[in-house]
């Protein structure tokens, strides 16, 4: 079975893509109706971009795709991996499925998260043990390679949690992200792991064309943030554990190779980056909900879901083609500063328009009010009849003039 394996990858790797989309794409519609039948459904907040009821259980079907895939990659697996990965993936499934039923700590569902971390590093291919020179560090004792590994994975699953916040955003990026990964391990020759790459990049496009449907939507909800992130988190780290010999074959300076990883996680990253920032600058604590991620405020500047997506991707790709044209003219510690430089500012960037968008939004509404008539004065024994209908306030609360609602609310009862 490893023979044929090793001689027939190409048609291996059609078989595992196209079968991870069938299996997404048939499972999707029966998930959808049990959700809608049991009213399993993420309500509208202050903080949605969506303004319907929308079923929240898209990672179930994350979860067949990748048992299955693993299960039909295993007799293919010279490592092991694929018994550890079903073993962690089915902790997150657990863990995500209850949080999206119910609530749990951000503590619990860290705690599952180190313990299906604990499950992958069992497997040698896993440990970083030389950085290649990055930032003039080379052989790093086992302690920190475990640690720093175990911080990166926790960083890539939460930081693709919080780009899912409308529609195509999170299955556009972590289809591009995957067929990054899927490419390098096609050319350095560990085909297990382009594989699984491939069964990622499959559930999630079969998942965005019911994400970006206006009549059978679905979100992928914490079940499927938690298990497609962790995915990318493992991919990952075994970029960063190739040797010198298979990096080589990427045609890249070694001491590039983390830069590399952070190209291809750009946006993740810097949203997630800039969003803590912003809530540390505020007083708030980091992990605090907000509607200060990147997809928001072009949301704000009147782009759809789709144009926002569509634009971020494209960023991100951005990075990553850049990376490939520069990282052999530059010295890897000049060119990872470069690349954190690029990131600055673009956060600068972002910071200019997040200003401007707020000094607009102040001028609209003191020029609403200025236009508004004076309402007409109440008598004492009268104004406790006047209200506004509780029922408006979350139906509006979307809305860019809420003030204005309640105004001619007040016009009405006067």
């Amino acid at each position: 079975m490893l023979s044929f394996f090793l001689d027939h990858q190409y048609l291996i790797a059609i078989i595992v893509f196209f079968g991870s989309f069938a299996c997404c794409y048939i499972v999707m519609p029966s998930v959808i109706s049990v959700a809608n039948y049991k009213n399993l459904m993420a309500d509208s907040n202050h903080r949605s971009s969506h303004v319907q009821q929308t079923p929240t259980l898209g990672g179930i079907s994350f979860f067949i795709c990748i048992m299955m895939g693993l299960f039909f990659l295993h007799p293919m697996d010279p490592t092991g991996m694929s018994t550890h990965l079903m073993a962690a993936v089915t902790i997150l499934f657990i863990v995500g499925l209850k949080d999206d039923l119910t609530i749990l700590s951000a503590r619990t569902k860290f705690l599952a998260q180190l313990l299906a971390i604990g499950f992958v590093l069992l497997e040698k291919g896993m440990i970083v043990e030389n950085l290649q020179g990055f930032l003039g560090i080379y052989e790093i004792p086992l302690l920190v390679s475990v640690g720093g590994a175990t911080f990166l994975i926790v960083a890539i699953i939460n930081s693709y949690n919080l780009i899912d916040g409308i529609d195509g955003l999170a299955g556009g990026i972590g289809t591009l992200i995957s067929l990054c990964f899927a490419t390098v391990f096609f050319v350095v020759g560990i085909y297990f792991y382009a594989f699984v790459a491939l069964i990622s990049a499959g559930y999630l496009i079969g998942f965005l064309r019911f994400n970006l449907s206006s009549k059978r939507k679905i979100f992928m909800g914490d079940t499927g943030s938690l298990i497609a992130g962790f995915v990318l988190g493992v991919l990952a780290i075994r970029v960063l554990a190739l040797d010198a010999g298979q990096i080589d074959s990427l045609h890249i300076q070694p001491g590039n190779l983390f830069v590399l990883v952070g190209s291809v996680l750009f946006l993740p990253f810097i949203d997630t980056i800039r969003v803590f920032s912003l809530r540390i600058l505020k007083g708030n604590s980091p992990f605090r909900p907000d509607k200060n991620h990147i997809h928001h405020l072009l949301l704000q500047y009147g782009l759809s879901h789709v144009q926002s997506s569509s634009l971020l991707i494209a960023l991100n790709l951005a990075y990553i083609t850049a990376f490939y044209f520069l990282n052999m003219m530059l010295h890897p510690t000049a060119f990872f500063f470069l690349f954190a430089l690029s990131g600055i500012i673009v956060l600068l960037v972002l910071a200019k328009y997040n200003m401007r968008l707020k000094e607009k939004s102040a001028a609209v509404v003191n020029a609403l009010c200025q236009e508004e008539e004076p309402v007409k004065a109440v008598p004492p024994s009268t104004r406790n009849d006047i209200h506004v209908e509780p029922s408006l306030a979350p139906h509006y609360s979307h809305r860019k003039h809420p003030s204005k609602v309640v105004v001619m609310n007040l016009k009405k009862q006067a």
